[in-house]
């Protein structure tokens, strides 16, 4: 039994297993238990063997912890095997409560601006920590939809698929086609009127790019009146009246102004000046 734990330990140190000294981040902790039964799975260890070896990666405080908890456990009666270790090990370093709000997290996932990469990484990650929720393929085929961003899940919907691996893939390939015709758009775009990539796509239509300020009508210049040799006054050509034959005052043609209703209308309206009559006597005279 020495000799197998010996050379168990042996092939496990070659493995480059992580060590762990008490570390407060849960997420810590369960890392190192992931890598360690990874490990014990290859090297197909026994119950009693998966103790003996683990406890050689537990350094500083977790070492502390392990020889009390060891000596609680044998005072109990409880044998030292794996599952009475990870037991004890999760009370301490893994309580349920962040159990709770890691499955809490899982439920809330979602896409956003992650890349479908990582998207599935973080589910998969986060989703052993409820396991209920995904008891089947197709209950977590269902799940992972859901936290898709809704240009994607959109297209993938539709097609009705219960399998997992049928859903990441297909989304994985929507996004690479999305990824490739936003290229080539930007690209289009950078090539009309150096206008910078991306930015055609995302101006709304109808808008204006950039309101240009109303200029002023331009009014040509008013050209200098000098006297007018047909008359001397200073008008232009058209509104000379001797030039048009119109009265001069008025200003209304078929007439002249000795003829115009406004200068008999006007020498009615002067007032008549009665004339003093002076007598001369035959003394004055």
């Amino acid at each position: 039994m020495e000799n197998d734990a010996n050379r168990g330990l042996h092939q496990f140190e070659k493995l480059n297993p992580l060590s762990f000294n008490g570390e407060p981040d849960p997420m810590i902790a369960e890392k190192c238990v992931m890598r360690v039964e990874k490990i014990f799975e290859a090297l197909g260890c026994s119950e009693e063997q998966k103790v003996v070896i683990a406890i050689f990666k537990l350094e500083g405080e977790a070492e502390h912890w392990w020889k009390m908890t060891k000596t609680g456990l044998e005072a109990k009666g409880k044998p030292l095997t794996w599952t009475n270790f990870l037991e004890a090990f999760y009370e301490k370093y893994f309580p349920d409560s962040v159990r709770d709000q890691k499955e809490l997290e899982f439920q809330q996932l979602e896409h956003k601006d992650l890349t479908i990469g990582q998207y599935e990484t973080k589910f998969t990650e986060l989703a052993r920590f409820a396991p209920h929720l995904i008891e089947e393929d197709s209950k977590k085929a269902k799940k992972f939809l859901p936290g898709l961003r809704p240009p994607i899940r959109s297209k993938l919907v539709p097609l009705l698929l219960d399998s997992y691996s049928k859903v990441v893939r297909r989304a994985l390939a929507i996004e690479k086609d999305w990824e490739e015709n936003h290229k080539q758009k930007n690209q289009q775009g950078g090539t009309r009127g150096n206008t910078p990539k991306g930015r055609r796509e995302f101006e709304p239509k109808g808008s204006n790019k950039r309101a240009k300020k109303a200029e002023p009508k331009k009014v040509p210049p008013l050209k200098p009146v000098g006297p007018y040799g047909k008359c001397g006054k200073n008008h232009d050509t058209k509104d000379c009246r001797r030039v048009s034959g119109a009265c001069f005052r008025c200003g209304k043609m078929g007439y002249l102004i000795k003829d115009c209703p406004m200068q008999a209308q006007q020498q009615q309206e002067k007032p008549k000046v009665h004339g003093r009559v002076f007598a001369i006597t035959q003394q004055d005279a």
